[in-house]
């Protein structure tokens, strides 16, 4: 296990620097090598590696995030590398980090610098400076040689897709400037026209009044009726099980199942540099979803292997494998890239490749059982001639051209297993819907803000408005999926199954329902789409905007041919028989959720004087109660002696505070900024406000908290109740004395 100094976490995943100097040291043109976290006031924190070569040899940065991919998860690859002559030194003969460079002062690394030729250059340029951080960027220099990654590949297509048909694999197809510019299409106030154009979106019903549809509907609701009237099967009792991405969301609550409710021995593979070092990471992942030393208990029927799916033999020692493959009766693999955007071999080799190295362990010394976990979203894209269509789980391939690289090798791989049944393996694939929180702790997974669900909460809680059409959503619990599995994988041969929750909710019912605490308005589809018209070009709400049209496909809805009705009820029924039911959505439930999605607020609150010494829970629910509110320069928030809706906290910009005096004339009492209060002590006045409050020297951005909620928060906190008294207080002798020296 490397040494604390060396363990960093990187947007949601830890990372072993000393792993990755390694790797680098393995590398035949490497000589020294040295990895660190860096933090950018512009971009954020990223991985930088510095090296130095043998003989002044030359290594290509692309060669050596190659080089690493092949043995490192892609959340170790640094972001930055940038050649050194020598790696400084302390007095103790240790690397002196603090010494080393800061490589955005530092021009490109290996390629002639050419500035960008036209206007379209020139903006993909400053849009790239904007998310990379980097002052000067030439038109053949490589985005992520740069310090891109994927979520800032997602940041500036968003950011370009304001003037251009963009998605975000066209950065990962054409990495540089020259290539991008030529493969994107330049269209003029694109957003706002995407936006207009959803206007008028209203998703038709589906008929699958054909008699096709309706042949197949019977044929379905048949073979549930026989499972009905037939005893539930008997589990198998395996002996050894052979469990691969046990450390990810659903592999470690699928682990908990078997280790709390089944017998067999579980072999964990984990990528990793040794045995020890992957049950370290094993036990750490473990216990944050279910408590410190919780993994304790079950360690001597847990055996980890440090290994790679994607490479031949699990990347194992011939004797090591070998010994797998005669021991182990059953394979359940949860391991995936789930990652949308990407690089097509990453995709393949982790999702496509792995499940074939499965199969020939499968058929390796004795035949084995195979668990895969895949996506209900294989179900998409378009198929010719076909407008709608019903996808049980007794279809696979109908035709669909699934529309990202991520579908497209989960695709690919459940056709291997089926292939693979031809030759005596029993495959068993299990659809997973939309996997959510964890239904008795509420609990989210670690870096949940790679999650598409979330970004959609998210962006939705942050705009204050959640349409009420076109908001069903499918929350398929984390701990109950793994139980459903775990249910069905030994009992049943050769069938796929669909894992998600059939109890759909509306999110602008869930989201606004008093248990769940958020301040959110509710609105029709039309409206909800003027909304974000209003403010498309706010910097505040801008972001949120992108990401709630990136991960809600309205827009491929209205352009898809092919619209798919999914069916469950034949899983459900088989759960049935095994006492298992899908529980209900409700609000309450997603307050961890919903805390998650609105962490920036809360984090502002909690160093708020209002909040001061209040319960981090408390704080949580008082964010809740607020939401973003925008005023544009020289818009009145407040006016004298006028009713208004609510108080403010000022989170950016300045606002002036005037006042009639005893003369009638208006007068300035405060400029006011970050952090300051407006029109808090109007809600214990009945909500007539005392003076006038309205922006200046630019736009203004505040949490507004309506009244109500203002005083429900003072009623049931005492403590914010002492802290609003404390804070009004100063602002009352201070106003005093001014308006004496205007009377």
């Amino acid at each position: 296990m490397g040494r604390i100094d060396d363990q960093i976490k990187l947007r949601g995943f830890r990372i072993e620097t000393g792993e990755i100097e390694a790797e680098l040291l393995r590398h035949p043109s490497i000589r020294e090598a040295a990895v660190i976290l860096r933090d950018d006031a512009a971009t954020g924190k990223y991985l930088c590696a510095y090296y130095t070569t043998q003989n002044h040899s030359e290594a290509d940065v692309k060669e050596l995030k190659t080089h690493l991919s092949k043995r490192l998860p892609y959340y170790f690859i640094p972001d930055v590398f940038m050649k050194l002559e020598s790696i400084p030194i302390t007095a103790n003969g240790k690397f002196d980090r603090k010494a080393l460079p800061d490589p955005r002062e530092i021009a490109r690394q290996s390629v002639q610098f050419i500035s960008p030729r036209n206007d379209v250059e020139r903006y993909i340029a400053k849009i790239w400076s904007d998310v990379l951080g980097v002052k000067q960027i030439g038109i053949d220099d490589n985005f992520f040689e740069l310090g891109g990654h994927s979520l800032k590949a997602v940041k500036a297509a968003m950011l370009l897709s304001g003037d251009f048909e963009i998605s975000v694999n066209d950065i990962f197809e054409h990495q540089s400037i020259r290539g991008l510019s030529e493969a994107i299409k330049p269209v003029s106030g694109n957003l706002k026209s995407k936006l207009n154009e959803l206007k008028y979106f209203s998703p038709r019903p589906m008929k699958l009044q054909d008699e096709k549809s309706r042949e197949k509907l019977q044929k379905y609701n048949e073979t549930i009726r026989k499972i009905d009237n037939l005893a539930a099967p008997q589990p198998k009792n395996y002996a050894d099980i052979l469990l691969c991405g046990s450390t990810g969301y659903l592999g470690a609550h699928i682990l908990n199942e078997l280790l709390e409710n089944k017998n067999a021995k579980m072999h964990l593979l984990i990528r990793s540099k040794n045995s020890v070092e992957g049950f370290s990471r094993l036990k750490e992942r473990y216990e944050y979803y279910f408590g410190k030393n919780s993994l304790d208990k079950f360690k001597e029927r847990i055996q980890v292997y440090a290994g790679d799916l994607s490479k031949q033999n699990l990347a194992l020692a011939p004797g090591e494998y070998s010994s797998l493959c005669k021991t182990i009766d059953c394979i359940i693999n949860s391991a995936a890239d789930v990652r949308h955007f990407g690089h097509y071999q990453q995709f393949y080799e982790a999702n496509v490749s792995s499940v074939e190295n499965l199969i020939k362990l499968a058929s390796s010394e004795k035949i084995k059982d195979i668990n895969h976990i895949s996506t209900m979203s294989v179900a998409s894209g378009d198929i010719s001639d076909v407008s709608e269509t019903l996808f049980s789980e007794d279809d696979l391939d109908i035709g669909q051209s699934p529309t990202n690289y991520y579908l497209k090798t989960k695709f690919l791989a459940e056709k291997a297993l089926a292939a693979a049944r031809a030759s005596g393996i029993n495959a068993n694939i299990f659809r997973a819907g939309n996997l959510t929180f964890n239904s008795k702790t509420g609990l989210c997974q670690r870096n949940i803000e790679e999650n598409a669900f979330y970004k959609i909460i998210k962006s939705f809680a942050a705009l204050g408005y959640v349409p009420c059409t076109s908001d069903e959503a499918e929350f398929s619990f984390v701990d109950c999926a793994a139980r459903a599995i775990t249910i069905l994988f030994d009992r049943y041969e050769n069938e796929i199954f669909h894992i998600l929750n059939p109890k759909a909710v509306k999110l602008s019912e869930l989201l606004s329902a008093e248990e769940t605490g958020l301040d959110i308005k509710v609105c029709d589809f039309k409206s909800f789409i003027g909304e974000l018209l209003k403010y498309c070009d706010d910097k505040i709400f801008r972001p949120q905007i992108d990401e709630l049209l990136l991960h809600r496909d309205w827009s491929d809805e209205m352009q898809c041919r092919t619209r798919y009705c999914t069916l469950c009820e034949k899983t459900v029924h088989m759960l049935k028989k095994s006492g298992f039911e899908w529980p209900e959505v409700r609000g309450a439930e997603c307050f961890e959720m919903i805390a998650a999605a609105l962490g920036e607020r809360i984090e502002f609150l909690k160093r708020h004087p209002l909040f001061a010494g209040l319960p981090e829970e408390c704080v949580k629910r008082a964010a809740m109660l607020m939401r973003e509110t925008h005023y544009k320069d020289d818009e009145t928030i407040a006016w004298e002696n006028e009713p208004t809706p609510g108080a403010n906290i000022i989170t950016e910009g300045v606002i002036e505070i005037s006042a009639h005096s005893k003369n009638s004339w208006i007068g300035t009492i405060a400029v006011l900024g970050k952090d300051e209060l407006i029109s808090f002590g109007s809600a214990f006045a009945g909500g007539i406000s005392n003076v006038i409050a309205g922006a200046i020297m630019g736009d203004v951005n505040t949490l507004f908290i309506s009244n109500e909620n203002l005083l429900k928060l003072t009623m049931t906190q005492p403590l914010f109740a002492v802290n609003v008294a404390a804070q009004l207080s100063k602002k009352l002798i201070t106003a005093q004395n001014i308006i004496i020296n205007m009377g």
